[in-house]
């Protein structure tokens, strides 16, 4: 069973969707939607609509992989709406695969918080330049250091 995200839906839609397919015990694939060229994202500004400890939670033990990159893609996202990663998502995303990714994380605490939906934008300049001048350890996650770039051009 094939099971978009990332298109006009919330995080409480997607939630209910993937529980239903995990208590009928279907085999499910996730697949992010990529948008068409000139057609804006349809992720909902309120995506975040309930508590993501739940989804956090759901497991899919026959199809892992693909669970995982859904919630790489919601720590993504998390992250480029709240400024901060959040911390029971790092662990439950690295506690068997990527290791050396938790090791980063552990390496650099200001970039994540335990605080649900607390907003540290404000603060990102501050945790790129920080992150510019660290250049030994582990490298950090697949494009962050690009979008913190683009996200606060004044702090180069």
């Amino acid at each position: 069973m094939i099971m978009l995200y990332g298109f006009d839906t919330s995080l409480s839609e997607d939630y209910e969707r993937f529980r239903f397919i995990r208590r009928k015990g279907y085999v499910p694939f996730f697949q992010q939607y990529w948008p068409i060229a000139g057609v804006p994202d349809r992720v909902p500004d309120d995506y975040f609509d309930m508590d993501l400890n739940a989804m956090i939670r759901l497991t899919f033990h026959s199809n892992g992989q693909n669970w995982e990159k859904y919630l790489l893609w919601i720590n993504t996202f998390y992250f480029q709406r709240y400024g901060r990663y959040y911390r029971p998502l790092i662990e439950i995303l690295y506690r068997y695969n990527n290791r050396h990714r938790l090791e980063w994380f552990r390496m650099n605490p200001a970039c994540m918080s335990d605080e649900l939906y607390r907003d540290h934008r404000d603060s990102l300049a501050e945790l790129h330049a920080t992150l510019r001048q660290q250049s030994l350890g582990p490298r950090p996650p697949r494009g962050l250091s690009r979008w913190l770039a683009q996200a606060t051009p004044d702090s180069t």
